[in-house]
């Protein structure tokens, strides 16, 4: 009541010229009771969009990405300014590789929250499965990967993976099938050696000792954590070409590591001396065709695009 009498006794003071603006107790009980209720109202809103947010982050955390896309968005739309909603909207699409779409919402992530590194960390992957390492190599430097900055920064004036040959296809015979195809390649226009397939590995990967004997160029050390959270010390360097039948990769950016030691317990004594992972795989249209026992690259033009559909 005390809280009435004085909004009552104000509001009889208030002056504007001569005249008195005056007001009985009846309409501001009523104004107060109307500000009360959109309290509630703002309140009962703002309660609905944190639950649709815990909501989204369960989601999200189940791998639901289409169902918490969704619930993120309409976030947003009533908070633009919700760094959760804004960062998970920008980590489903680089999960889903819309690189676009991951690049516009984690640069947004980062002018509402500069001083967080996880977005500075997607952000970083995007460009680097853009090729753009000039934006990707500051923003790993900014994480703490001096390594791989150095690594990319390295690259500038050239393209990375530059794809030349005139073939439109290549294709690559295994070697071995089991457990892991293997095929020969050229590093550097050197012989043809053993690399093996693994669709779990990123970058190329170069046997430190091979990586020796080429005389491979090297930026600084890190510790990769492979299959079953083991962990082991690898290099990052870059090699200058990568032939693949038909098709020769220039600039191309690789960890270095004892791969030599898979050749006798993995694949009964076949030398293998570096991997082919994802990255590399993933500038081209790749297939791994078992029953033809042959590794098939296609480069991305409309032609091989439009008989993949």
């Amino acid at each position: 009541m005390l809280l009435f009498k004085k909004r009552i006794s104000y509001v009889h003071n208030m002056g504007f010229g001569n005249r008195q603006i005056m007001l009985s107790s009846k309409p501001v009980f009523g104004l107060v009771f109307l500000l009360l209720g959109g309290i509630a109202v703002i309140s009962s809103v703002s309660q609905s969009k944190q639950n649709e947010l815990e909501t989204a982050d369960h989601l999200f955390k189940a791998g639901k990405f289409v169902e918490a896309e969704k619930l993120y968005a309409e976030v947003l739309a009533a908070n633009p300014a919700n760094f959760q909603a804004v960062f998970r909207l920008g980590s489903i699409s680089l999960l889903a590789n819309r690189l676009d779409n991951a690049q516009k919402w984690l640069a947004k992530t980062m002018e509402l929250k500069l001083e967080e590194q996880a977005p500075k960390s997607l952000l970083a992957e995007v460009f680097y499965r853009q090729d753009d390492f000039e934006r990707a190599a500051p923003l790993f430097r900014a994480i703490g990967q001096e390594a791989v900055a150095n690594k990319l920064e390295s690259f500038k004036g050239t393209t990375p993976y530059q794809i030349e040959g005139k073939a439109k296809v290549s294709r690559l015979k295994f070697v071995m099938t089991d457990p892991l195809p293997i095929v020969q390649v050229r590093v550097n226009e050197g012989g043809p050696v053993n690399f093996f397939i693994d669709t779990g590995a990123a970058e190329v990967v170069i046997d430190t000792e091979f990586a020796k004997e080429l005389n491979i160029a090297q930026f600084g050390s890190m510790t990769g954590t492979f299959a079953g959270g083991k962990q082991a010390a690898l290099q990052h360097g870059r090699v200058d070409s990568l032939k693949f039948g038909e098709f020769t990769v220039m600039n191309v950016p690789v960890h270095i590591m004892d791969v030599r030691r898979f050749s006798q317990p993995v694949f009964g004594g076949k030398r293998v001396d570096g991997i082919i992972g994802t990255v590399l795989l993933y500038h081209f249209i790749s297939t791994l065709d078992y029953p033809r026992g042959e590794l098939v690259l296609r480069r991305k033009i409309k032609e091989n695009l439009k008989q993949m559909e």
